[in-house]
């Protein structure tokens, strides 16, 4: 195997971006640069995700890389022989044709280089240079940092000095505090709007989540604040809101209820029924689950997102950390930050972006066409499945761009190969949610709900794994241009012979019959 620091697949990914222009030189520099410091502290991290992280280059980019084979292959300079990078154990590997050693150069030799490139051009006389990606970051977070305010009272030179710890005086968005103010002004005791805050539960990518019991009606709930970087940001704004529109207009038992939506002192806010139970991917860390109870489990699951597909709803990022299973084994789908309404003609998330957690997108979900589709979903519900019987993730690999590689290439190791206990339907049903072909899934959430139910009543299911026909029309829908050219070759074969032998029967059919001696 590669080591961290000398991963081949980064090493082509820089040189391909670098020799296209991707992305402006010194942004690529300072990303490189960033990424090796951390690396020498002890750090780790990757390429491709640093650049997906701080958006300077999209997914869909990165995937129209690796199908050039510009960052999945290299070239042999003897022998020209185009060798998958996952076969060179490091840069200075042997060809595996020729046995001469590739020499690719390491990657801080990459940054090296590109930061002697960048210096000359710096002496050129009008030559324009990229502004770099750390002073674009600083100029676009800088009313969220500490700079210096003309209103502020003398001796004071940053607005957080305004702000105790533990206050919230109603400044706290306009005032700029960062994501750890929030959390100090949202501490243990503190009360935000008619809510006092006990503890801290969770937060993602644009939320914090914490325990509450509401002021009057003495009552446990959940409240999610928007983090404070984003609560200025209108399209976070949009996204907080939608998600409420989203669960608002949702009932179902297993779908965390709305109970609030507002504003209170400046920072916008949420409340949702309180769940008193553990994430899905935490109880699926200690190990895989009974099937039977998996089975039930993903019943409930889906019998929730039937009900939501059927309020024109797309989740689009279902995954066990968004499924909290209470004390009772009940389980409840949240955080609909991403979900789409079918009947929206909103704009918010451009077309060809790509959201989701990768784990868990279906293959023309990363193509990215544009269209929201509900096998989405379904395809999501076949990953949790095959991850509550294994243990496993399908699909997992070093970074981003390996893993959509993956889900859209190759087919996942059936269930039972990592579980023998799984029964053989349960591994149909799980296989089928997830087949790559969205023609070859269930037609929908509700088919895939019949055959779960059909199973736990111990009736026939309709899944069915794929015989040698489905295999073969499979593998040509995949590579028609080959099976065309072998099909082609066949036709042109058989007919050859056809007249070949036509012709040797109309040489022998046209001689004169042999006279029979007679004795």
């Amino acid at each position: 195997m590669a080591t961290t620091q000398n991963r081949v697949g980064e090493i082509l990914l820089a040189q391909a971006i670098r020799r296209r222009a991707s992305i402006p030189r010194r942004d690529l520099v300072t990303v490189l640069k960033e990424l090796l410091d951390h690396r020498a502290t002890g750090g780790s991290g990757d390429l491709a995700d640093s650049l997906l992280e701080k958006r300077l280059l999209g997914a869909d980019a990165l995937l129209a890389l690796t199908a050039l084979g510009e960052v999945t292959h290299a070239d042999c300079a003897r022998c020209g022989e185009h060798v998958a990078a996952g076969r060179l154990a490091s840069p200075t590997a042997p060809c595996p044709a020729c046995g001469a050693a590739f020499e690719l150069p390491p990657l801080r030799e990459v940054l090296r280089s590109m930061e002697q490139t960048t210096m000359r051009r710096k002496r050129r006389p009008n030559a324009g240079a990229a502004e770099p990606i750390s002073t674009r970051l600083a100029a676009a977070d800088v009313s969220h940092d500490e700079t210096a305010d003309p209103e502020l009272p003398a001796g004071a030179t940053t607005r957080r000095q305004l702000l105790p710890p533990a206050a919230l005086d109603g400044k706290l968005v306009a005032m700029g505090a960062s994501d750890s103010g929030l959390r100090a002004a949202l501490g243990a005791g503190n009360r935000f709007g008619g809510y006092e805050v006990l503890e801290e539960l969770a937060q993602g990518g644009m939320g914090i989540v914490y325990k509450a019991r509401q002021s009057g009606l003495n009552r446990m709930v959940a409240l999610k604040v928007l983090k404070d970087k984003l609560s200025t940001k209108e399209e976070s704004l949009q996204r907080f809101q939608r998600e409420a529109r989203a669960a608002s207009r949702m009932h179902h038992p297993h779908i965390v209820s709305i109970i609030e939506v507002g504003n209170a002192e400046g920072v916008p806010f949420m409340t949702m029924d309180f769940i008193d139970g553990t994430p899905l991917d935490e109880i699926i860390a200690k190990g895989p689950i009974d099937p039977q109870r998996a089975v039930g489990l993903l019943k409930k699951i889906a019998d929730a997102m039937r009900y939501a597909h059927g309020c024109d709803v797309v989740h689009r990022d279902l995954k066990p950390s968004n499924i909290i299973v209470d004390r009772d084994g009940e389980p409840h789908i949240t955080d609909f930050g991403l979900a789409k309404r079918l009947d929206s003609k909103s704009r918010l998330t451009e077309t060809g972006a790509l959201v989701g957690t990768p784990y868990y997108m279906a293959p023309e979900q990363i193509a990215g066409d544009g269209r929201v589709s509900k096998s989405w979903d379904l395809y999501a519900l076949g990953v949790i499945l095959y991850e509550m019987l294994t243990g496993e993730l399908p699909f997992d690999g070093e970074t981003t761009m390996e893993v959509y590689h993956k889900i859209l290439n190759q087919d996942p190791t059936p269930p039972r190969e990592l579980a023998p206990a799984v029964p053989a339907a349960v591994e149909h049903i799980c296989l089928k949610a997830m087949m790559r072909e969205e023609a070859l899934r269930y037609r929908s959430v509700a088919e895939l709900l019949r055959d779960v139910e059909a199973y736990l009543e111990m009736r026939p299911i309709s899944a069915r794994p794929l015989g040698v026909v489905g295999r073969f029309f499979r593998r040509f829908e995949r590579h028609t241009a080959l099976y065309t050219v072998i099909l082609c070759a066949l036709v042109i074969a058989t007919g050859s012979l056809a007249i070949l032998g036509l012709r040797l029967y109309r040489r022998y059919a046209d001689r004169p019959a042999v006279p029979e001696v007679v004795r």
